[in-house]
Parts: structure tokens; sequence; C-alpha cells
């Protein structure tokens, strides 16, 4: 994969990195959303509630999300909790990040 990286021409690798970035804005924003059901346990109810919510910002796209970047959804939703860990034990050790 890393060296597919390197063959890739400067605006690939922007465009890759803008889906990326795209995708995961996603996820926090549905990790927030998410955390706003506390009363409704994980439920099928609630992944078709967050279903809908992806499938309307799909439609407002200009380029609608690859079928990748939707499979990438659940880990970057698993991540976002995982990036104020890094954050609060650099802040507790004395480092800004």
């Amino acid at each position: 994969m890393r060296e597919k990286l390197f063959t890739l021409s400067r605006s690939q690798r922007e465009e890759m990195w803008r889906r990326f970035k795209q995708t995961d804005d996603l996820a926090l924003t549905l990790y927030y959303t998410n955390s706003t059901f506390a009363e409704d346990p994980l439920s099928e109810q609630r992944i078709g509630r967050l279903r809908r919510l992806v499938d309307a910002y799909d439609r407002d796209l200009n380029t609608p999300l690859r079928s990748v970047e939707r499979a990438a959804l659940p880990l970057a939703l698993a991540r976002q909790p995982l990036w104020w860990v890094g954050r609060w034990l650099a802040l507790l050790d004395g480092r800004e990040i």
C-alpha cells in the first residue's frame, strides 16, 4: 500500500486526503449525534437513524461517498473518542499537541 501511495500524482494524493478528512468529519458529526441517543440502547433503530443521516449527507455531496468511504465510517466513528484521550494524556504530561 505504501508503495502505491507514492506512485499517485499530487492531485490524486490531495483528493485522497480530502476524502479522508471528509469521512473523518462526518464520523465526528455522527459520533456526537449518536451520543444524543443515550436513552436508546444500541439497536437497529439507532443504526437506521444514523444511516438515514449518512444518506441525506451523501445526497447533497457533489461527489457521493464511495463504498469504501462508507465502509470506513464505523472505524472512523470508533476513532473519535481516542483523539481526545491522546490530547488529554499529552496535557497531563505537560506537553501541548
